[in-house]
């Protein structure tokens, strides 16, 4: 996996939404198939993005939009403006437009305005893979659960890796999958968790490598929330802490999806 992204349509164009990290590597290799099918693939400037998130969502797009996306219609355009419902346990959209005119749009909202960080720390809560420059290439998309989120197409014709997306699938070779983490205590200004970091699980007196960090978020009080690939039959009671930080230790938060019907 180079990138995941969501592909939505604005103005007769497609965009791929994912984060800059991935932007590189992820148009260097489509970049190798966009001169077949004649199209040009270009990291876009001047478009701003941002995030309505929060029970009140709905209520607060509504005094500027009377029409929103929802999960049968996920994008809607109003005007300039495009509006993207996100689907998960928390109510989000996103709203992208020129700087200016979504600037404006934010302003007039009167809200908090809350940086790139608390968006990684709904990814992470919401399942939903952040690849970071130590962790791209270093997956199949099975690995980051993109099947549970409808992110894999089986029925697409031949593309990069589809041999091992499909036996990974329909012969059971998958043996990881992303899982989303909290430390069990608060106050851990000394631990420094990122990504690339490994994580470890405790086998009676040892302690051997379990998986890695692809994502961390760190409240103010301490508490740190982790995106990581380990096992995919690791059970709830395993003892799992930071490689090099032994007073760490993690605990395995539910996803809001199930892996098993999928």
């Amino acid at each position: 996996v180079f990138s995941v992204f969501r592909l939505i349509n604005r103005h007769q164009k497609h965009l791929m939404l994912q984060p800059t990290a991935s932007i590189s590597s992820s148009s260097a290799e489509l970049k190798k198939f966009g001169v077949f099918a004649k199209v040009t693939i270009e990291q876009t400037t001047g478009l701003a993005f941002y995030a309505i998130a929060g029970k009140n969502a709905t209520e607060v797009l509504h005094q500027q939009f009377v029409e929103l996306p929802n999960s049968l219609t996920p994008v809607l355009q109003v005007g300039s403006t495009t509006i993207v419902y996100l689907a998960g346990k928390l109510k989000r959209y996103l709203i992208i437009d020129e700087a200016a005119v979504a600037e404006k749009i934010i302003h007039d909202f009167s809200l908090a305005i809350y940086s790139q960080a608390l968006w990684d720390l709904i990814e992470i809560n919401e399942g939903f893979p952040l690849l970071a420059p130590e962790t791209i290439s270093s997956y199949v998309p099975q690995m980051l659960n993109l099947q549970a989120i409808h992110g894999i197409s089986f029925t697409k014709g031949c593309y990069l890796g589809q041999e091992t997306v499909a036996r990974m699938q329909y012969l059971g070779k998958n043996k990881r999958a992303l899982f989303s983490l909290k430390s069990k205590s608060a106050n851990n200004d000394s631990i420094k968790m990122q990504a690339g970091d490994i994580i470890e699980q405790q086998l009676g007196e040892n302690w051997r490598k379990a998986g890695d960090i692809l994502a961390s978020y760190m409240s103010d009080d301490g508490t740190y929330y982790l995106q990581a690939v380990l096992a995919s039959d690791i059970e709830n009671t395993t003892n799992l802490r930071i490689k090099h930080h032994e007073q760490s230790s993690l605990g395995l938060v539910e996803l809001p999806y199930n892996l098993a019907e999928k």
